[in-house]
């Protein structure tokens, strides 16, 4: 796949446009990687991994105050992802469906502590 370019015009029209096209061209690079995913690519899993680990536990610390079941909850949160990765329905993007799983994750934990 090409280098993704943005080019900010100063023609409000042309600007609204290349902005409809790019998020076009995002969309179709996340169902590419989505197809990729439910596939078993473990290529595709390891930079979903990559890309969203480190802010997901962030996210889930500022839920716990506590690192290790940040961790936890992430880690879970991943292990069910690949697991169900051929039946996951996604509606809008992977990464809005991770951090919605990890903070129903994390009001889980605190609602049964």
């Amino acid at each position: 796949m090409g280098a993704l370019k943005i080019v900010i015009t100063s023609e409000r029209q042309n600007r609204k446009l290349h902005c409809l096209f790019i998020q076009k061209q995002l969309d179709l690079l996340e169902q590419q990687f989505f197809t990729a995913l439910r596939e078993g690519n473990e290529s595709a899993f390891e930079m979903l991994f990559r890309t969203y680990y480190k802010p997901l536990c962030n996210y889930a610390y500022s839920f716990l105050n506590d690192k290790d079941e940040a961790e936890e909850v992430v880690q879970a949160a991943f292990i069910g992802v690949w697991d169900k990765r051929s039946s996951i329905e996604i509606q809008t993007s992977i990464k809005s469906y991770l951090y919605r799983m990890v903070r129903n994750s994390c009001l889980n934990v605190i609602k049964h502590a």
